[in-house]
């Protein structure tokens, strides 16, 4: 049977959604088999996920670099940090990533020499992993390359991870020497902004990905390898921006994967809310809001009491209105601390996106809930008390941003106000269209994609 590889990186979240894709192959093709190529980045996990839904996988074992100080050893750590950061040692340590490339690759060739494969699927083309071998693999073998921009960031937005580190930027007393000298053979692996300058990668691992044939031609924005075949983008607003970024070519606009499952959810929204209505004796005359319960103490943003001050605030200005309240938890929230924490509240043991389609109000604290909100037509209120940056949200109208002194100005009007409820949905309706495709064929589309 032919092949779809799906090279899953370390991240869960790019693997979820792979995943969501190779279930879908598995279901609705006879001509397809998927197959996950894992690292030991948390393994165990993806293993169980791939065996409940008989999935096969074989493991990664890709060479890597040892630093051969003990950590005890404090002195001669330093002497080394500062050795790693001249030229002569990036130059000499390029041999040696050249040798550990040559081998990883060796090992793909062993993996797939076999395999009738017709296309591989990665999360990110400049991860500077294993992953931009496997496309180098595809392109010299003549097979589909696939990525989906899971997490897109704009080159300035990276750069406050460098400029802090004199092995990648540009400082006359500080930076080594290769880097303009990579710089002018390498233009565009390098960044400029606000008068600073900074490598993506080290200078070593340039000199020595570009000899193998596998560095990404630019670094700074996904899809910028010049080795896909098919960049896919959720919707249009994603397209705009990455021709923006430079990236004009191999663009489809497929829609995200995981959005199907919401599809399915909202297809069943009348069974589901009538399910609802039953398990928690809710009022059916009454609107319906879903809290999206921020999780601000398991992400450390809050201490334990502060947290839960502020959840309780949210809980009471939600229920000054007549409504129902229906809570959502995140997997990493403990139900019964909440159960205990917020009294006689109702918590949804489903998932949010199994039952968000039944709500006339949604209450988030983070943007990736208030989007799914925005394709099911649903007025949303996002919290962003703590001014987090959500610049890729900021052109869609229809999603409420609020902090602590507008939030239940804003729940209230919703609420109490028709017509400002159906303003606020008819914008949600244009965003959404110009976000993502939301039909509920995205999967397919994939999978017509590896047909063609």
């Amino acid at each position: 049977m032919k092949k779809v590889l799906f090279i899953a990186g370390t991240s869960l979240s790019p693997f979820n959604t792979m995943l969501t894709i190779a279930k879908h192959i598995q279901k609705h093709s006879n001509e397809y088999e998927p197959l996950f190529i894992l690292s030991t980045s948390q393994f165990e996990v993806k293993v169980k996920d791939l065996e409940a839904v008989r999935i096969d996988y074989k493991r990664f074992y890709s060479n890597s670099s040892v630093n051969f100080v003990k950590k005890n050893e404090s002195l001669l750590r330093k002497i080394y940090k500062n050795l790693q950061k001249t030229s002569l040692f990036l130059y000499l340590n390029s041999i040696r990533i050249y040798k550990q490339l040559v081998s990883n690759y060796k090992k793909i060739d062993e993996i797939c020499k076999d395999m009738d494969i017709q296309a591989i699927f990665i999360p990110c083309d400049r991860c500077g992993g294993y992953e931009n071998l496997f496309l180098k693999y595809a392109k010299e073998n003549s097979i589909k390359s696939f990525v989906f921009p899971y997490a897109y960031t704009d080159p300035v937005s990276r750069l406050d991870r460098r400029f802090d580190k004199d092995e990648l930027c540009f400082n006359v007393l500080k930076s080594p020497w290769i880097n303009f000298m990579i710089e002018k053979k390498y233009p565009k692996q390098v960044f400029k902004h606000d008068g600073l300058k900074s490598l993506f990668y080290p200078a070593d691992y340039v000199l020595a990905t570009s000899k193998f044939g596998s560095l990404a031609l630019d670094p700074w924005n996904v899809g910028g390898s010049g080795m896909i075949d098919y960049i896919c983008l959720q919707g249009e607003q994603e397209k705009d921006k990455s021709i923006s970024f430079g990236i004009k070519d191999n663009l489809y606009t497929t829609g995200h994967p995981e959005h199907d499952l919401l599809y399915e959810s909202f297809l069943q929204k009348d069974r589901v809310k009538n399910e609802l209505i039953n398990k928690f004796s809710l009022d059916s005359s009454k609107k319906i809001v879903i809290l999206a319960l921020p999780q601000w103490y398991e992400n450390k943003v809050l201490n334990r009491e502060d947290s839960d001050k502020y959840h309780k605030l949210l809980v009471q200005s939600i229920l000054s209105n007549d409504v129902n309240l229906l809570i959502s938890l995140h997997p990493k929230m403990e139900v019964e601390y909440y159960k205990k924490s917020l009294g006689d509240v109702n918590i949804l043991e489903q998932s949010l996106s199994s039952c968000l389609s039944i709500a006339d109000v949604f209450v988030s604290g983070f943007v990736g809930t208030s989007t799914w909100a925005m394709l099911l037509g649903i007025p949303t209120v996002l919290m962003n008390e703590f001014d987090f940056k959500y610049e890729y949200i900021a052109s869609l109208k229809g999603i409420l941003k609020t902090d602590r002194e507008t939030f239940a100005k804003e729940v209230n009007r919703l609420l109490a106000d028709e017509s400002y409820y159906k303003l606020i949905k008819s914008h949600q309706d244009e965003s959404s269209k110009y976000f993502a495709k939301f039909d509920g064929n995205v999967n397919q589309r994939f999978l017509e994609l590896i047909k063609e």
